[in-house]
């Protein structure tokens, strides 16, 4: 929810792309666990064209950062600090052709046998050239360069390969389909039914990047280490069990795509189960968030993140997990636990976490508290107002008295305080920069980073943000009516903050090229209007179906929900 990363350099990296439904997936072998594939963005591809995010890189100078930056840096190493000449022209080589061509990585299960280590593999999609040899190059080098386990490094057709964990050339170039010359690229992962039934899940017909976990197959691999580690030659049981109570093993894989849709950026997450869900995955509600709680939330908010999520299920379904996997452990949780209660003087499961409810929703309003992380507001609808101020104000008085204990040596004071707000209380600690505050009021808890901020969300009477048109235009590009999590950004709104440490930021890496290598483009950042004359709001909406759980993001262009 919070923008104060340098994303806009990773957006940049993002500029456009191409290539296959699912990058180099046709190279990949059928039995990898993990598969991860990016576009390059040497060919922008159709759903690129007119996009929000081409607007904004057609006034950036990315491109000339890669083709005449990093061949500067290499002249000037090769001059200034020749030893390292050869190291940093393969490096340069190599993140030149990543970022511009297609590019793969991919784990799969070892080999049997003594050698157990995953194999891993890495793909470029070069055409021959000058890009090519520098790839080749780089490739050798790290093949040179390892002293165990060297990799295996060849071309097929257009693709660069470097293999790890194969026990020969021989067996390293048959796992990669299509090597032999056939043309149907047997026995790739693209072909797999259930890749494709993962890949289905996703609205986007041309991903820039895609990601791929086979959990069931990852747990095997888990639990075949985990046999050759025995403990007086029996392996220990509660690998198996710790998977069995978490519900791992009803996860069959996780898939993420990201790609342009229409003019603006889309990114989909599914979690494909399989039969019923237990564990942690048994928390995830499928009931639909109950949007009355929005009502609190004012219609300028410039981030919202709602989402059900309850404390008290949580701590019960860790106490069994802990339980049924080590009957130690679950006994030593809940000594735990009830050292809390003891403390507190209220039973810190019945009395404290299952008053709150299980809807949240946290939130900033510039009319509220402001677009900065000490203006954040959370609200939840407690299931029982009594015993949830009861429960609360047994915790804050523990709170209060250890702090002034730990103090009472000190030439300062901490501890918990009340101020009176028209016809409420609101506790607050009295420390510097920050006094966390909170109120139970007319069913609702509200909290915050100060008093003012929360007696102010207390009284607000205004339009909710569910009456705003930005935040039901958002809603409706993605259009899921069972909501169980949401999260939306006013992009235009939060923009200017979060443009101004990006600048920040990179003019610091770009001085230190500058004055120690070779001068860089300034100007790898646009100008900020040609991001606010391309934001829109952003939505990302989560979801339960008898297929699993998902997410779908909608933004103007990448990264636009993190600034």
């Amino acid at each position: 929810m919070y923008r104060h990363l340098p994303v806009f350099l990773i957006m940049l990296v993002v500029a456009c792309t191409a290539a296959s439904a699912q990058p180099l997936a046709d190279r990949v072998p059928a039995d990898a666990v993990v598969y991860f594939g990016w576009r390059g963005t040497i060919d922008p591809g159709k759903e690129y064209a007119g996009s929000r995010w081409e607007a904004i890189v057609a006034q950036s100078q990315f491109n000339k950062l890669i083709d005449d930056t990093l061949p500067a840096i290499v002249r000037t190493v090769n001059t200034r600090y020749p030893k390292a000449a050869t190291e940093v022209q393969a490096a340069a080589g190599l993140v030149r052709a990543i970022v511009r061509y297609p590019a793969a990585l991919f784990v799969a299960p070892g080999v049997t046998g003594k050698n157990m280590s995953p194999r891993i593999g890495v793909i470029c999609r070069v055409p021959a050239g000058k890009d090519r040899d520098a790839v080749a190059a780089a490739m050798l080098l790290i093949v040179q360069q390892q002293r165990r386990e060297h990799p295996l490094t060849f071309t097929v057709g257009d693709d660069v390969i470097i293999l790890w964990n194969y026990p020969n050339e021989d067996q390293g170039l048959q796992s990669i389909p299509g090597a032999d010359g056939e043309g149907d690229k047997r026995n790739a992962l693209a072909g797999d039914d259930a890749f494709k039934s993962a890949m289905g899940q996703s609205g986007l017909s041309e991903p820039t990047l895609t990601a791929y976990v086979r959990v069931a197959a990852m747990v095997k691999m888990v639990e075949d280490e985990a046999k050759t580690e025995m403990r007086a030659g029996v392996p220990d049981p509660r690998t198996a069990k710790m998977i069995d109570e978490l519900g791992l093993r009803s996860i069959k894989s996780v898939a993420c795509t990201a790609g342009f849709k229409g003019r603006d950026w889309e990114s989909d997450i599914s979690v494909e189960t399989d039969g019923p869900r237990k564990g942690l995955l048994a928390l995830a509600s499928q009931r639909a968030f109950n949007t009355d709680l929005l009502k609190r939330v004012p219609a300028s908010s410039t981030n919202v993140s709602a989402a059900r999520f309850d404390l008290s299920a949580l701590v019960t379904e860790v106490k069994r997990v802990a339980t049924a996997v080590d009957p130690e452990w679950g006994d030593n949780l809940a000594k735990g636990v009830d050292a809390v209660t003891l403390a507190v003087g209220k039973n810190f499961e019945r009395d404290i976490l299952a008053p709150l409810g299980d809807e949240w929703v946290i939130y900033n309003s510039p009319e509220i508290g402001g677009s900065t992380i000490f203006g954040t507001v959370l609200v939840s609808k407690v299931d029982d107002s009594l015993k949830a101020r009861q429960g609360m104000m047994a915790l804050w008085i523990f709170g209060s008295n250890t702090a002034r204990t730990f103090t009472k040596n000190q030439a300062f004071t901490l501890g918990a305080q009340t101020v009176h707000v028209a016809d409420f209380d609101i506790q607050y600690f009295a420390t510097p920069v920050i006094a966390p505050s909170w109120v139970i009021k007319n069913g609702y808890l509200y909290a915050g980073f100060s008093p003012q901020t929360v007696a102010a969300a207390v009284q607000y009477a205004g339009p909710s943000i569910a009456e705003s048109p930005k935040f039901v235009e958002a809603m409706g590009h993605i259009g899921k009516g069972e909501q169980v999590a949401f999260s939306y950004t006013d992009t235009a709104a939060v923009l200017p903050d979060g443009y101004t440490t990006a600048v920040l930021l990179s003019r610091t890496v770009l001085g230190l090229g500058d004055m120690f290598l070779t001068p860089t483009p300034e100007m790898i950042l646009p100008p900020l209007p040609a991001f606010t004359q391309q934001a829109t709001p952003s939505i990302s909406v989560a979801w339960a179906d008898e297929k699993g759980l998902h997410q779908r993001s909608h933004e103007p262009f990448p990264a636009a929900a993190s600034l």
